[in-house]
Protein backbone atom coordinates (compact mmCIF):
# COMPACT_ATOMS: atom_id res chain seq x y z
CA UNK A 1 0.00 0.00 0.00
CA UNK A 2 2.88 2.39 0.85
CA UNK A 3 4.48 1.62 -2.50
CA UNK A 4 1.24 2.23 -4.33
CA UNK A 5 0.63 5.44 -2.36
CA UNK A 6 4.14 6.66 -3.09
CA UNK A 7 3.68 5.89 -6.81
CA UNK A 8 0.36 7.70 -6.87
CA UNK A 9 1.90 10.77 -5.23
CA UNK A 10 4.79 10.66 -7.68
CA UNK A 11 2.45 10.48 -10.70
CA UNK A 12 0.26 13.28 -9.30
CA UNK A 13 3.22 15.58 -8.60
CA UNK A 14 4.80 14.84 -11.97
CA UNK A 15 1.53 15.50 -13.81
CA UNK A 16 1.01 18.72 -11.91
CA UNK A 17 4.53 19.93 -12.76
CA UNK A 18 4.02 19.08 -16.44
CA UNK A 19 0.68 20.90 -16.49
CA UNK A 20 2.10 23.97 -14.75
CA UNK A 21 5.12 23.98 -17.08
CA UNK A 22 2.89 23.81 -20.17
CA UNK A 23 0.63 26.57 -18.94
CA UNK A 24 3.63 28.67 -17.98
CA UNK A 25 5.16 28.14 -21.40
CA UNK A 26 1.95 29.20 -23.13
CA UNK A 27 1.74 32.31 -20.94
CA UNK A 28 5.34 33.17 -21.70
CA UNK A 29 4.81 32.75 -25.43
CA UNK A 30 1.72 34.95 -25.27
CA UNK A 31 3.65 37.65 -23.38
CA UNK A 32 6.55 37.42 -25.85
CA UNK A 33 4.16 37.83 -28.77
CA UNK A 34 2.59 40.88 -27.15
CA UNK A 35 6.02 42.39 -26.42
CA UNK A 36 7.15 41.80 -30.02
CA UNK A 37 4.04 43.41 -31.45
CA UNK A 38 4.42 46.34 -29.07
CA UNK A 39 8.14 47.04 -29.48
CA UNK A 40 9.23 45.23 -32.63
CA UNK A 41 6.89 47.03 -35.02
CA UNK A 42 5.51 50.53 -35.09
CA UNK A 43 1.96 50.78 -33.85
CA UNK A 44 -0.29 53.08 -35.80
CA UNK A 45 -2.22 55.65 -33.84
CA UNK A 46 -5.98 55.57 -33.59
CA UNK A 47 -6.25 58.55 -35.94
CA UNK A 48 -4.19 56.69 -38.57
CA UNK A 49 -6.18 53.45 -38.19
CA UNK A 50 -9.57 55.10 -38.66
CA UNK A 51 -9.01 56.23 -42.30
CA UNK A 52 -7.55 52.84 -43.18
CA UNK A 53 -10.58 51.06 -41.72
CA UNK A 54 -12.98 53.36 -43.53
CA UNK A 55 -11.12 52.83 -46.81
CA UNK A 56 -11.20 49.07 -46.31
CA UNK A 57 -14.91 49.22 -45.63
CA UNK A 58 -15.53 51.26 -48.77
CA UNK A 59 -13.35 49.00 -50.93
CA UNK A 60 -14.64 45.68 -49.64
CA UNK A 61 -18.14 46.79 -48.78
CA UNK A 62 -20.13 45.98 -45.68
CA UNK A 63 -20.45 42.26 -44.95
CA UNK A 64 -24.14 41.51 -44.33
CA UNK A 65 -25.03 39.80 -41.12
CA UNK A 66 -26.42 36.32 -41.57
CA UNK A 67 -29.64 35.85 -39.63
CA UNK A 68 -30.25 32.41 -38.13
CA UNK A 69 -32.65 30.21 -40.09
CA UNK A 70 -36.23 30.61 -38.95
CA UNK A 71 -38.11 27.57 -37.75
CA UNK A 72 -41.24 26.75 -39.72
CA UNK A 73 -44.38 28.19 -38.18
CA UNK A 74 -46.50 25.38 -36.70
CA UNK A 75 -49.86 26.88 -37.66
CA UNK A 76 -48.68 27.70 -41.16
CA UNK A 77 -47.40 24.15 -41.58
CA UNK A 78 -50.75 22.80 -40.38
CA UNK A 79 -52.64 24.85 -42.96
CA UNK A 80 -50.23 23.65 -45.62
CA UNK A 81 -50.96 20.06 -44.58
CA UNK A 82 -54.65 20.51 -45.36
CA UNK A 83 -53.74 21.96 -48.76
CA UNK A 84 -51.88 18.72 -49.51
CA UNK A 85 -55.06 16.71 -49.06
CA UNK A 86 -55.96 17.21 -52.71
CA UNK A 87 -53.67 14.46 -53.97
CA UNK A 88 -53.93 10.99 -55.48
CA UNK A 89 -52.55 9.51 -52.28
CA UNK A 90 -55.47 11.01 -50.34
CA UNK A 91 -58.01 9.64 -52.79
CA UNK A 92 -56.35 6.23 -52.73
CA UNK A 93 -56.41 5.91 -48.95
CA UNK A 94 -59.99 7.18 -48.69
CA UNK A 95 -60.91 4.52 -51.25
CA UNK A 96 -59.08 1.88 -49.23
CA UNK A 97 -60.88 2.94 -46.06
CA UNK A 98 -64.27 2.99 -47.75
CA UNK A 99 -63.77 -0.46 -49.27
CA UNK A 100 -62.44 -1.91 -46.02
CA UNK A 101 -65.39 -0.50 -44.08
CA UNK A 102 -67.82 -1.80 -46.69
CA UNK A 103 -66.44 -5.34 -46.60
CA UNK A 104 -66.30 -5.28 -42.78
CA UNK A 105 -69.88 -4.09 -42.30
CA UNK A 106 -71.53 -7.55 -42.66
CA UNK A 107 -69.33 -8.81 -39.82
CA UNK A 108 -69.87 -5.81 -37.53
CA UNK A 109 -72.48 -7.33 -35.26
CA UNK A 110 -70.80 -10.71 -34.93
CA UNK A 111 -67.34 -9.22 -34.27
CA UNK A 112 -68.73 -6.79 -31.70
CA UNK A 113 -70.59 -9.58 -29.91
CA UNK A 114 -67.53 -11.86 -29.93
CA UNK A 115 -64.99 -9.26 -28.79
CA UNK A 116 -67.18 -7.53 -26.20
CA UNK A 117 -68.42 -10.87 -24.89
CA UNK A 118 -64.84 -12.00 -24.27
CA UNK A 119 -64.51 -9.25 -21.63
CA UNK A 120 -60.82 -8.68 -22.32
CA UNK A 121 -59.77 -6.50 -19.42
CA UNK A 122 -56.22 -6.36 -20.77
CA UNK A 123 -57.32 -4.06 -23.62
CA UNK A 124 -59.17 -1.54 -21.45
CA UNK A 125 -56.12 0.73 -21.32
CA UNK A 126 -56.49 1.28 -25.06
CA UNK A 127 -59.49 3.51 -24.40
CA UNK A 128 -57.19 5.87 -22.48
CA UNK A 129 -54.14 5.60 -24.75
CA UNK A 130 -56.20 6.40 -27.85
CA UNK A 131 -58.06 9.32 -26.30
CA UNK A 132 -57.53 12.88 -27.51
CA UNK A 133 -56.32 13.93 -24.08
CA UNK A 134 -53.56 11.33 -23.98
CA UNK A 135 -52.49 11.57 -27.63
CA UNK A 136 -52.46 15.36 -27.87
CA UNK A 137 -50.97 15.69 -24.39
CA UNK A 138 -48.09 13.32 -25.18
CA UNK A 139 -47.21 15.03 -28.46
CA UNK A 140 -47.44 18.51 -26.88
CA UNK A 141 -45.21 17.40 -24.00
CA UNK A 142 -42.64 15.95 -26.42
CA UNK A 143 -42.74 19.12 -28.52
CA UNK A 144 -42.24 21.32 -25.46
CA UNK A 145 -39.37 19.21 -24.11
CA UNK A 146 -37.70 19.25 -27.53
CA UNK A 147 -37.94 23.04 -27.69
CA UNK A 148 -36.67 23.56 -24.14
CA UNK A 149 -33.73 21.17 -24.48
CA UNK A 150 -32.84 22.39 -27.97
CA UNK A 151 -33.39 18.93 -29.48
CA UNK A 152 -34.52 19.98 -32.95
CA UNK A 153 -35.09 16.42 -34.15
CA UNK A 154 -37.42 15.58 -31.25
CA UNK A 155 -39.31 18.85 -31.66
CA UNK A 156 -39.67 18.31 -35.41
CA UNK A 157 -41.07 14.78 -35.09
CA UNK A 158 -43.35 15.73 -32.19
CA UNK A 159 -44.67 18.65 -34.23
CA UNK A 160 -45.45 16.36 -37.15
CA UNK A 161 -47.18 13.87 -34.85
CA UNK A 162 -49.32 16.67 -33.44
CA UNK A 163 -50.17 17.96 -36.91
CA UNK A 164 -51.12 14.44 -38.00
CA UNK A 165 -53.36 14.08 -34.97
CA UNK A 166 -55.05 17.41 -35.71
CA UNK A 167 -55.72 16.42 -39.31
CA UNK A 168 -57.02 12.97 -38.34
CA UNK A 169 -59.29 14.46 -35.71
CA UNK A 170 -60.63 17.08 -38.11
CA UNK A 171 -61.36 14.60 -40.91
CA UNK A 172 -62.93 12.16 -38.47
CA UNK A 173 -65.17 14.85 -37.02
CA UNK A 174 -66.45 15.91 -40.44
CA UNK A 175 -67.28 12.33 -41.43
CA UNK A 176 -68.94 11.64 -38.05
CA UNK A 177 -71.26 14.60 -38.51
CA UNK A 178 -72.12 13.40 -42.01
CA UNK A 179 -72.55 9.69 -41.30
CA UNK A 180 -74.49 10.01 -38.01
CA UNK A 181 -74.09 6.31 -37.26
CA UNK A 182 -75.33 5.03 -33.90
CA UNK A 183 -72.73 3.42 -31.66
CA UNK A 184 -73.04 -0.27 -30.74
CA UNK A 185 -74.02 0.67 -27.18
CA UNK A 186 -76.56 3.21 -28.46
CA UNK A 187 -74.99 6.10 -26.52
CA UNK A 188 -74.90 8.55 -29.44
CA UNK A 189 -74.65 8.80 -33.23
CA UNK A 190 -70.91 9.39 -33.57
CA UNK A 191 -69.77 5.85 -34.26
CA UNK A 192 -68.37 6.12 -37.80
CA UNK A 193 -65.39 6.40 -38.02
CA UNK A 194 -63.39 5.72 -34.84
CA UNK A 195 -61.61 8.86 -33.64
CA UNK A 196 -59.39 6.97 -31.17
CA UNK A 197 -58.23 4.71 -34.00
CA UNK A 198 -57.63 7.51 -36.52
CA UNK A 199 -55.54 9.58 -34.11
CA UNK A 200 -53.37 6.66 -32.97
CA UNK A 201 -52.84 5.43 -36.54
CA UNK A 202 -51.83 8.98 -37.53
CA UNK A 203 -49.22 9.01 -34.76
CA UNK A 204 -47.98 5.55 -35.75
CA UNK A 205 -47.68 6.53 -39.41
CA UNK A 206 -45.60 9.61 -38.64
CA UNK A 207 -43.28 7.59 -36.40
CA UNK A 208 -42.94 4.88 -39.04
CA UNK A 209 -42.10 7.33 -41.80
CA UNK A 210 -39.63 9.23 -39.63
CA UNK A 211 -37.85 6.32 -37.94
CA UNK A 212 -38.63 3.29 -40.09
CA UNK A 213 -40.31 0.00 -39.24
CA UNK A 214 -38.25 -0.64 -36.13
CA UNK A 215 -40.44 2.02 -34.50
CA UNK A 216 -43.38 1.71 -36.88
CA UNK A 217 -44.24 -1.93 -36.05
CA UNK A 218 -44.72 -1.38 -32.28
CA UNK A 219 -46.49 1.93 -32.99
CA UNK A 220 -48.97 0.24 -35.34
CA UNK A 221 -49.40 -2.56 -32.79
CA UNK A 222 -50.46 0.03 -30.20
CA UNK A 223 -52.88 1.58 -32.73
CA UNK A 224 -54.43 -1.85 -33.42
CA UNK A 225 -54.65 -2.41 -29.67
CA UNK A 226 -56.62 0.83 -29.34
CA UNK A 227 -58.99 -0.19 -32.13
CA UNK A 228 -59.62 -3.53 -30.40
CA UNK A 229 -60.35 -1.73 -27.12
CA UNK A 230 -62.97 0.43 -28.82
CA UNK A 231 -64.75 -2.62 -30.21
CA UNK A 232 -64.55 -4.42 -26.86
CA UNK A 233 -66.14 -1.41 -25.13
CA UNK A 234 -68.92 -1.39 -27.76
CA UNK A 235 -68.08 2.17 -28.81
CA UNK A 236 -67.29 1.21 -32.42
CA UNK A 237 -67.94 -1.47 -34.99
CA UNK A 238 -65.18 -3.18 -36.94
CA UNK A 239 -65.99 -1.02 -39.99
CA UNK A 240 -65.62 2.14 -37.86
CA UNK A 241 -62.14 1.03 -36.83
CA UNK A 242 -61.18 0.11 -40.41
CA UNK A 243 -62.13 3.55 -41.71
CA UNK A 244 -60.45 5.25 -38.76
CA UNK A 245 -57.21 3.41 -39.51
CA UNK A 246 -57.27 4.53 -43.14
CA UNK A 247 -57.88 8.15 -42.13
CA UNK A 248 -55.03 8.01 -39.62
CA UNK A 249 -52.61 6.60 -42.18
CA UNK A 250 -53.72 9.25 -44.66
CA UNK A 251 -53.15 12.05 -42.14
CA UNK A 252 -49.74 10.73 -41.08
CA UNK A 253 -48.58 10.42 -44.68
CA UNK A 254 -49.81 13.91 -45.53
CA UNK A 255 -47.89 15.71 -42.77
CA UNK A 256 -44.66 13.83 -43.60
CA UNK A 257 -44.56 14.63 -47.31
CA UNK A 258 -40.93 15.15 -48.35
CA UNK A 259 -39.40 14.00 -45.07
CA UNK A 260 -38.59 10.93 -43.08
CA UNK A 261 -36.16 8.02 -43.12
CA UNK A 262 -38.45 5.40 -44.59
CA UNK A 263 -37.14 2.06 -45.74
CA UNK A 264 -40.54 0.73 -46.79
CA UNK A 265 -43.47 2.46 -48.45
CA UNK A 266 -47.05 1.50 -47.67
CA UNK A 267 -49.32 2.07 -50.65
CA UNK A 268 -52.89 1.03 -51.42
CA UNK A 269 -53.43 -1.24 -54.41
CA UNK A 270 -56.68 -1.91 -56.25
CA UNK A 271 -57.42 -5.57 -56.90
CA UNK A 272 -60.19 -7.26 -58.93
CA UNK A 273 -61.92 -8.36 -55.73
CA UNK A 274 -61.48 -5.15 -53.77
CA UNK A 275 -58.29 -3.61 -52.38
CA UNK A 276 -55.00 -4.47 -50.73
CA UNK A 277 -51.99 -2.81 -49.11
CA UNK A 278 -48.58 -3.06 -50.77
CA UNK A 279 -45.26 -2.88 -48.89
CA UNK A 280 -42.31 -1.91 -51.09
CA UNK A 281 -38.62 -1.17 -50.39
CA UNK A 282 -37.72 2.43 -51.20
CA UNK A 283 -34.56 3.04 -49.17
CA UNK A 284 -34.17 6.42 -47.47
CA UNK A 285 -36.23 8.32 -49.98
CA UNK A 286 -37.27 11.86 -49.21
CA UNK A 287 -40.29 11.84 -51.50
CA UNK A 288 -43.79 10.97 -50.30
Amino acid sequence: MRAMSHSARTIFVTSSLVLVTCLGGQTALAQTAQTTSSFGAPVASSTEQAPRESQASQSLGQIPRLSPPQEPNFFKSTLTDFKHLGSKDTLAWLTIGTLAATFATPADLSVTARVSGAQMEQVHAGNIIGGKEFQFGASLAALTIGKITGNERAADVAGKVLRGQIMAQALTGVIKMTAQRTRPDGSDSRSFPSGHTSVTFASATVLQREFGWKVGIPAYAVAAYVGTARIEKQKHFLSDVAMGAAIGILAGRTVTIGSGERKFAVTPVATPGGAAVNFSWVGNSQTP
